[in-house]
């Protein structure tokens, strides 16, 4: 049996974040380093893998953007996507200021996963209030899911499992924090 890779990425473009789960690997790069830690607790030590969704296949990017991109940062070019390693300063100047990036996919967690019970446990340890913010009036955030050659097979259950657990620690914090929008 193939292994199955887990990664939780949290999507933000210019107007919402949104959650998105993929079970693949991200490019050559194994050897990168990403902390999990809140959006809103901001650290320059740290350092986060994203990847942008761009609407070109190619690196003509650069050069209808060059002041928006850093070189001192590796932008490495697949597909639609641009996948960048950097502090969330950089990230944040990308999202605000370019006009050609759609969306940013942040890498949350990642993980092996073989079953089920494993899998819902990985996703109980993220603390989703990082990168959700949680009211009573928030709407359920927007999840796909991609299982490639993997028991979890079933994309529909996984997405369940993970609003449910979502749904459970919005209960929680709710409960022991309050909310504003009561």
């Amino acid at each position: 049996m193939r292994k199955c890779l887990s990664s939780i990425k949290a999507h933000s473009n210019k107007y919402s974040i949104k959650c998105h789960i993929y079970l693949r690997e991200w490019s050559n790069n194994k050897n990168k380093r990403m902390y999990i830690s809140s959006l809103l607790n901001y650290k320059v030590e740290e350092t986060y893998k994203y990847s942008c969704v761009v609407p070109y296949k190619n690196d003509n990017i650069f050069t209808l953007e060059k002041q928006i991109y850093d070189e001192k940062y590796s932008h490495v070019f697949i597909d639609k996507n641009i996948e960048i390693e950097s502090d969330l300063y950089y990230l944040y100047k990308l999202l605000i200021n370019s006009r050609t990036i759609e969306q940013i996919r942040l890498e949350v967690y990642r993980s092996y996963c073989a079953y089920e019970n494993n899998f819902i446990n990985d996703m109980k340890k993220i603390n989703w209030n990082a990168y959700i913010p949680f009211s009573s009036v928030l709407k359920e955030p927007e999840i796909s899911i991609t299982s490639i050659k993997s028991r979890l097979y079933h994309t529909c259950m996984i997405k369940n499992i993970i609003l449910n657990i979502i749904k459970r620690q919005q209960q929680l914090y709710i409960e022991k924090n309050g909310d504003e929008n009561i």
